[in-house]
């Protein structure tokens, strides 16, 4: 199970190494060229030490692609790494924390250690002039269904909890690395031990649990927003809990990503269930502010960001869910207006009124609709207030003005860029446009 390592071109270390030893670099003197190795005493790993003094210790290790942690204060990506024992169906998971002193800057986790079973009975390197360092065991024990779903049940819990603000307290990195390593060791035991399935059953059964029991109930605009809010906290951080289904079940089977499964177990269950209700609660808000009332725009724009979130890219959502509703409310409301201004005002007036309702209906689009809608808006605005009462206001324009038939040439009118005289002229032309059509 020896293999000895070829010297470097620097001929500055002569290592024999095991098949599997349980080395992790605590440091590399550049001045002196010195490897300074610890054992971490709880999992052996296969490594070869093949160094080369031009690479930085955070470097080497990618350099090597070999399953050691090197203590350095550069933060790796992504930072978990999967260390075989063994057999190559065992697996433990390191972490390093640069912040702690060393040896305790490589951080072991493994799950109910004093369960474990042998893995490895024997590893040697010796590093000449150095450090020796010896053979190690570790031991694992089959993680049986009840045992390990048990132990997420209660790390979900506790994600519940602070996503809910009851518990200030986060996950430390010891509770994350167990989470993970859980659920990692339950995907990859040997059958009949192998979860995949049945974790990945579980996964989607958290959502619709957690949804029914804690977003369903007493959902309103405020709480609409908080809920999906929520929602992306738990996918965020059960999908970290679960990555491994994500990396290897999930991409070996035709099914949705965990990512997916989160946010269609909202859509399916609250969003579904309540959009329509929220919906018609965003348009009255819309309308109050169009009588002049004063609304928060903060959050109307959170509450139709979710129609467009939950589209995952794309509007289909938001499009029929939301603004197809809220163009035809819109028609409808301008309808009203412009049917009792037309037979109150003079043509100034109405000119006046329909050009203050376009600019605020641009300002409205700006502040919380999807940048798509506002041409759209304006169309419908356009089309109530302008072409429906072309003729009208034509009629109406030349009786207040006294004169009689309709002007072909009305570009004369745009000289006058004084005030008021200047919106009705730029109107005007719309209102011929419509005619000519």
């Amino acid at each position: 199970g020896e293999r000895e390592a070829e010297k470097t071109k620097e001929s500055w270390t002569n290592i024999l190494v095991g098949k599997f030893a349980p080395t992790v670099v605590k440091s590399i003197s550049y001045d002196i060229k010195k490897l300074d190795l610890i054992d971490p005493k709880n999992c052996v790993h296969e490594v070869y030490l093949n160094l080369n003094l031009s690479l930085t210790p955070f470097q080497y290790y990618h350099a090597v692609k070999k399953y050691s942690y090197l203590n350095c204060s550069v933060r790796s990506s992504p930072p978990l790494t999967e260390v075989p024992c063994l057999s190559g169906s065992d697996y433990h998971v390191y972490t390093v924390d640069p912040s702690l002193a060393v040896p305790d800057s490589c951080s072991v986790s493994s799950l109910h250690r004093e369960q474990q079973t042998e893995c490895f009975t024997m590893a040697h390197a010796k590093v000449e002039g150095y450090q020796t360092l010896s053979s190690t065991t570790t031991k694992r024990q089959v993680i049986e269904w009840d045992q390990g779903w048990d132990y997420m049940q209660k790390g979900i819990a506790k994600l519940k909890r602070i996503v809910e603000g009851l518990l200030e307290a986060k996950f430390s990195s010891e509770e994350y690395m167990m989470l993970y390593t859980t659920i990692y060791t339950m995907c990859i035991q040997d059958p009949p031990y192998e979860y995949s399935q049945q974790l990945y059953k579980k996964y989607q059964e958290t959502f619709e649990e957690y949804i029914t029991s804690t977003l369903l109930p007493s959902l309103k605009e405020k709480s609409f927003v908080k809920s999906w809010a929520k929602q992306k906290v738990m996918v965020r951080w059960l999908l970290r809990f679960f990555h491994y289904l994500d990396r290897f079940y999930i991409a070996e089977r035709s099914v949705p990503g965990l990512n997916e499964v989160g946010f269609n177990c909202f859509r399916d269950l609250v969003y579904r269930e309540v959009n329509a209700n929220v919906r018609v609660a965003i348009i009255g808000l819309i309308n109050k502010e169009r009588e002049g009332e004063q609304i928060d725009r903060a959050l109307l724009k959170n509450v139709i960001d979710v129609f467009v979130e939950i589209g995952k890219g794309q509007m289909e959502a938001y499009e029929e869910d939301f603004e197809a509703h809220m163009l035809i409310d819109t028609q409808e409301y301008y309808s009203r207006k412009a049917s009792s201004w037309i037979l109150e005002n003079p043509y100034t007036d109405y000119i006046s009124k329909a050009d203050e309702c376009l600019r605020r209906e641009r300002d409205r689009a700006s502040h919380y609709l999807h940048s798509s809608s506002e041409k759209k808006l304006v169309e419908k605005v356009q089309h109530e207030l302008v072409v429906v009462y072309a003729t009208q206001l034509l009629e109406k324009e030349h009786s207040d003005s006294g004169y009689s038939g309709f002007p072909r040439d009305i570009n004369w009118r745009i000289q006058d860029s004084q005030g008021s005289q200047y919106k009705v002229s730029k109107l005007f032309m719309e209102l011929t446009r419509s005619l000519e059509r």
